[in-house]
């Protein structure tokens, strides 16, 4: 299996380059080396992509209604999803492993469960989900770009939805925040899934709006430059209501962002045939 060759690397830890922090706010530059994104495309990149358990279980429940060779044929072309992959969602991917690995969050919904239509986020953020916090856990809510702009920042932190946008709406507007937690809401109350994690965040939101963790990411294929997060995180702390967590995270790699895509899948690739 490709990830086992690099067993030592498997998550997408990295090394910090810089830190840009303003008072609550944390700003951190983390540089990773191309071993590392491949095992983890090979690794825990590829089943946030895949979902497969999702997959599995969804096959499971359709199987049993199949009456014929046909209709079984048919499930197959249901549960793959057929939408080609783009480097945005390659570097939500990798934002999410991220920081699942480093800040210990859960992000328990892949969003293309959710998606009528293969272009849309149905959830109104890219990661929506908890994080453990103080001996609990609270929400946390991510926004994710992927940029190979040379300008530090890039344009996708400014103008009508540009991370600086997203974020301040997360802090600002109660009802960005009131709406995911109302997503997670439905998606707990017609579940089955254990909802200790969720209760855990809702009841903390529920005391105090505030109360909840807020996740910038860029992914980024430039040389690292600590102008890519200085300034927002300044602004970002100037406003900054007491309980909010801020979090700013600038991703740098070596291999092109116009090229991941094309490496993922020739990692995945490999990776099935050593498995076969």
């Amino acid at each position: 299996m490709l990830g086992a060759i690099y067993q030592d690397v498997l998550n997408l830890i990295g090394n910090e380059v810089y830190n840009v922090d303003a008072g609550s706010v944390v700003a951190r530059g983390i540089s990773h080396d191309d071993s590392e994104l491949i095992a983890a495309f090979a690794g825990p990149i590829k089943a946030i992509i895949t979902d497969s358990d999702g997959k599995h279980r969804i096959e499971g429940f359709l199987t049993n209604l199949a009456t014929s060779e046909f209709q079984t044929a048919a499930i197959a072309e249901i549960i793959e999803n057929s939408s080609a992959l783009t480097s945005h969602r390659l570097g939500e991917a990798i934002a999410e492993s991220f920081l699942i690995e480093t800040s210990n969050c859960e992000f328990p919904f892949p969003m293309a469960r959710d998606q009528r239509n293969p272009n849309a986020n149905a959830a109104g953020a890219d990661l929506v989900g908890f994080v453990s916090h103080a001996g609990s856990f609270r929400f946390a809510f991510g926004e994710v770009k992927t940029s190979s702009d040379e300008s530090c920042p890039p344009q996708v932190m400014y103008g009508q939805g540009g991370l600086k946008q997203q974020l301040e709406g997360l802090r600002d507007d109660r009802k960005v925040s009131n709406a995911l937690v109302r997503y997670l809401s439905h998606k707990y109350a017609s579940s089955v899934v254990n909802s200790t994690k969720f209760e855990s965040a809702a009841s903390r939101y529920l005391s105090n709006h505030r109360d909840i963790t807020i996740y910038g990411v860029m992914v980024r294929d430039v040389a690292p430059n600590s102008i890519d997060l200085a300034t927002r995180a300044k602004s970002l702390h100037k406003d900054c209501p007491n309980h909010i967590g801020i979090e700013l995270k600038a991703l740098y790699f070596s291999a092109p962002i116009s090229e991941m895509v094309a490496l993922f899948h020739r990692s995945t690739a490999q990776d099935n045939l050593n498995v076969n």
